[in-house]
């Protein structure tokens, strides 16, 4: 059965399946909250040094990047509730390890276990959101799943602190404890409807995939310099640590808020408008955020730009969902997260080399100019299409060509 390409009436963004899958979501996400600030905090009591934490943290993506391939072709050969009741069963094995951990050989080797099992869960789940998902409502439905991850990682670090100023290890252990809990609810929760035909992308169809891996480098790019030098650029530009918290929380609120009014337009009115609209504003109120001296600027940049950014992973997801047919959605799913992890794996040091060259002022200016390339890239697309595809609110005749063309590509390659 392939749910992707066959007739059915829209799907309802709270069916039953796509709930399992949001709840599933909102797991991974506390246990990735839980274990991302232990694992730092850890490290540095047993005395290694901060460039040295940096280093192991960049694993985490490192990792992710090496099972892609992997993951893509298991979701291919056998289902996508597998790779995802596999990616859970191995990150939570790799949190239990973490208490163990005696040397440096240790903590890389189990945080590229536990990265290597999230690598699984990601590229499992962004397929099945797509499996899942109708035209009608693709935008909303990875809006739904993108914000369930990012609630579990806004609640994992309250939890995750709060134990491991108890007893250490138990915040890992209850971090496994989550991870393992999602797998009875994926193999009960969701059908095994992974199409088993094994259509590797071609060059191609990643060509057609550009705009969303443009957009989501661009984000993990965006994402990563917030994370890594935000708070310390802020503090060394005269905020005090209150005034950073703010800008740092208005930030998330902003992505929180934003994320399904803005993926719901997208359904009505189309996707890449939706991530141009979101790029544009992006890179003003980043711009500002950045280069004005007054703190009440900087608060409502970093709202709109947390707004402007947030949703750009789903609607990224979204495109890649209508632009490819079901038996490649896990080979594209498998690429759109090795182009994230590259973006965020990257950033800091380019990031960091801007602004010792430029100033503090050049914080976003890396993220900038790829979400500026990024609205060119699509204007530029627009105009070269507007002859051949109709422009509005009707999206759906574009719909239509584009899945009648991939579909014709893919049967063109399993019957030469």
């Amino acid at each position: 059965m392939n749910i992707h390409s066959s007739p059915r009436s829209i799907a309802s963004p709270v069916r039953k399946d796509l709930v399992v899958l949001y709840a599933v979501a909102l797991l991974a996400g506390t246990a990735v909250g839980f274990y991302n600030p232990v694992i730092s905090l850890r490290m540095k009591e047993a005395g290694f040094s901060d460039t040295v934490i940096g280093a192991a943290s960049s694993l985490f993506f490192l990792g992710i990047i090496i099972v892609a391939p992997i993951a893509g072709y298991v979701a291919r050969r056998y289902s996508l509730r597998a790779v995802l009741a596999i990616g859970l069963a191995l990150a939570g094995v790799g949190s239990t390890l973490f208490p163990m951990a005696q040397s440096l050989e240790h903590w890389i080797l189990f945080r590229l276990v536990l990265s290597a099992g999230i690598g699984f869960y990601l590229i499992g789940g962004q397929s099945t959101v797509n499996t899942l998902a109708s035209e009608e409502n693709r935008s909303l439905i990875s809006g739904l799943y993108a914000l369930s991850i990012g609630l579990g990682m806004g609640i994992g670090p309250i939890g995750g602190a709060a134990l491991s100023s108890f007893e250490p290890k138990w915040a890992f252990y209850a971090c496994a404890l989550v991870l393992w809990l999602g797998i009875p609810v994926v193999m009960l929760g969701l059908p095994s409807d992974a199409s088993k035909k094994l259509v590797p992308l071609q060059r191609r169809q990643i060509q057609h995939m550009g705009v969303p891996l443009h957009a989501v480098f661009s984000y993990g790019v965006a994402e990563s310099i917030l994370m890594s030098l935000f708070p310390i650029v802020m503090i060394d530009r005269g905020l005090t640590i209150a005034e950073m918290s703010l800008a740092f929380s208005a930030f998330v609120f902003g992505g929180l808020i934003s994320t399904l009014p803005i993926t719901r337009l997208a359904d009505m009115y189309g996707q890449e408008r939706s991530l141009a609209a979101c790029a544009a504003v992006g890179v003003l109120g980043s711009l500002v955020m950045t280069w004005s001296d007054s703190i009440a600027a900087t608060m409502i940049a970093s709202i709109l730009t947390g707004g402007a950014l947030g949703p750009v992973y789903a609607l990224a997801l979204a495109i890649v969902g209508r632009r490819l047919p079901a038996e490649q959605l896990s080979a594209g799913s498998a690429i759109f997260t090795v182009a994230f992890c590259i973006g965020s794996m990257i950033a800091p040091f380019f990031a960091a080399l801007i602004i010792s060259e430029w100033g503090s002022k050049h914080l976003f200016t890396l993220s900038s100019v790829l979400f500026a390339s990024l609205l060119i890239r699509i204007l530029v697309h627009r105009v070269g299409c507007k002859a051949a595809l109709p422009d509005g609110p009707d999206v759906s005749h574009r719909l239509q060509i584009d899945q009648a063309a991939n579909r014709g590509k893919v049967e063109g390659q399993m019957n030469p």
